[in-house]
């Protein structure tokens, strides 16, 4: 699962900055050590079973402070499609007639505040000065202390407008955006949580009460389940000592596990669909592959970059290659976008040469090396941040991997060789799981002033 802390830097990359890579690595070979990705951090847990990653830096103003549970889409009830993800935005305010979380840390100047689900996570992020650590641990503490029996049940209704809306901008109104969402229905069919993806859908959040709210966080909000990072200007004893008087005393609970699915053996299907958003056809690709292994997953990850920057282009198509690594139920995905005047089936037998390349063809050394220099590259970005370095460690403690050693995953990637890559790619896209693909027709394709040759 730690393929997902680099699934995320795909957009960093861009193919100016891949040939420039290149180059430099032709000469040098690797530039950054694995200390310079290093960082000082201390584990312990809690007598409740609350993880603690403490990794105070004195040289930066300011301090991350952020609660993370085993509570996101994997972990929702049938029939409750999105709400963990509606429980998010219930959890996260705190407001009541007596507390306000945000406007209590806005008073003590706060830098960032988000909160997020995933299908694995729900997560409360706050980035704070130095004097407001304290408060945001408070935060934390009440809101898994008082803040459920003191909402109003009309919260829920507020919550469930807004995310509709949310839904509205980011899955419907946007390019594709239908269009994923349907992929999503076909890759994972009922009843498993990942068919509607985290947003959900309205009807079945329509049946969320305030009863399945409270129990949904009195089984997973709870301290054996969480993780909580603080990165940044903080005094550890202080900090150490506060958790003693909150967090600390808090009931246990117990740490969850994501239920188990069957797997399901679809036939290969081809689907066609309209698209309403963008003028560009586009053909997706897509393996649902179960129970990955570390080896596997790193190899997939580290083939979907290379396919990216390799191919992108070609045929005047965007080519996007990746792995999302979900805990038992991953999905490796193909997005091959044709230029407005060529035929959607072009793209099946372009999204074929491209699948070769992955899985029949030695890619250039200088390529392999390049897309891990990037991936490199990543992780230090995510290190000049207390936020990048607290999201990096905590993916580490939720994949079960070392989170004091975040230098690792990269290392793997580097011990991987492009016959090993090839290899596992041709064992899972080719001999493994057949493949879903899904064609999405634009309903207004406008043709350009020059065809794609004449462009040439």
């Amino acid at each position: 699962m730690s393929a997902s802390l680099i699934l995320a830097a795909t957009a960093l990359l861009t193919t100016a900055q891949v040939d420039v890579i290149a180059v430099t690595d032709r000469v040098t070979g690797r530039k950054i050590k694995k200390e310079a990705l290093a960082l000082n951090v201390e584990r312990l847990t809690l007598p409740n079973g609350l993880v603690v990653l403490l990794s105070p830096d004195p040289t930066v103003a300011s301090a991350s402070v952020n609660m993370t549970f085993r509570a996101g889409t994997l972990y929702e009830p049938p029939e409750r499609a999105g709400m963990a993800h509606m429980i998010e935005h219930v959890m996260f305010r705190g407001r009541t007639p007596d507390t306000d979380y945000l406007a209590m840390l806005d008073k003590q100047g706060v830098v960032f505040i988000n909160a997020f689900t995933s299908p694995e996570m729900m997560s409360f992020e706050y980035e704070v000065t130095p004097s407001a650590v304290p408060l945001a641990i408070w935060v934390h503490t009440d809101r898994l202390a008082s803040l459920l029996d003191r909402l109003d049940p009309r919260d829920l209704d507020r919550h469930r407008s807004v995310v509709d809306v949310e839904r509205i901008q980011t899955s419907v109104d946007i390019p594709y955006g239908l269009v994923d969402m349907a992929i999503y229905r076909k890759l994972f069919p009922s009843p498993h949580p990942m068919r509607a993806s985290v947003i959900g859908r309205p009807r079945e959040l329509d049946r969320v009460t305030m009863a399945d709210v409270k129990r949904f966080v009195r089984r997973y909000l709870v301290p054996a389940n969480g993780i909580l990072t603080v990165v940044g200007r903080f005094e550890p004893e202080a900090v150490k000592a506060q958790l003693d008087r909150t967090l600390a005393r808090l009931p246990a609970g117990r740490r969850a596990r994501p239920p188990r699915r069957s797997t399901i053996q679809g036939k290969p299907r081809t689907y066609s669909m309209k698209e309403y958003r963008s003028r560009q056809p586009r053909v997706s690709v897509l393996w649902r592959l179960e129970d990955l292994g570390q080896r596997s997953e790193d190899a997939l990850t580290l083939g979907g970059w290379l396919l990216s920057n390799y191919v992108d282009g070609i045929f005047g198509t965007q080519v996007r290659a990746g792995l999302s690594a979900i805990e038992g139920a991953s999905f490796f995905r193909l997005d091959v976008t044709l230029p407005y005047d060529k035929p959607i089936r072009a793209a099946n037998e372009e999204a074929e040469v491209f699948l070769r390349y992955l899985t029949a063809v030695d890619m250039p050394r200088d390529y392999l090396n390049a897309t891990r220099l990037a991936i490199d590259r990543f992780f230090l970005f995510a290190m000049d941040t207390v936020r990048g370095r607290a999201a990096t460690i905590t993916q580490l403690e939720m994949a079960g991997e070392d989170p004091t050693r975040p230098e690792d995953v990269s290392q793997r990637l580097w011990r991987l060789d492009r016959q090993t890559i090839r290899h596992v790619a041709w064992q899972h896209l080719i001999r493994g799981p057949r493949r879903l693909v899904v064609h999405a027709r634009p309903t207004r394709p406008r043709q350009p002033k020059l065809s794609w040759e004449d462009r040439q």
